[in-house]
């Protein structure tokens, strides 16, 4: 499963969890699903279309950071 399919998995599964009104908890339990993973991604920046944050750009490049090479993403906020 790539991210983006996760992240559509677990967004479907907050959704499907607000609307039953049970716990996060009792919820997870009904699903089969991991209690600690359910809570990371029902934290606000896991949303898979934020308007306020858009990947413009992603790349990688090296630097040499005293001799150790160092890899840096570079991120657009919007």
């Amino acid at each position: 499963m790539t991210p983006t399919e996760r992240a559509h998995v677990w967004q479907q599964h907050i959704t499907d969890w607000e609307a039953t009104g049970v716990s996060g908890s009792a919820y997870c339990k009904q699903q089969s699903l991991v209690y600690h993973q359910f809570v990371y991604w029902r934290l606000p920046n896991k949303e898979i279309s934020t308007p306020l944050k858009t990947l413009v750009s992603m790349s990688a490049t090296v630097n040499t950071l005293y001799g150790c090479p160092v890899l840096t993403e570079r991120w657009l906020m919007g």
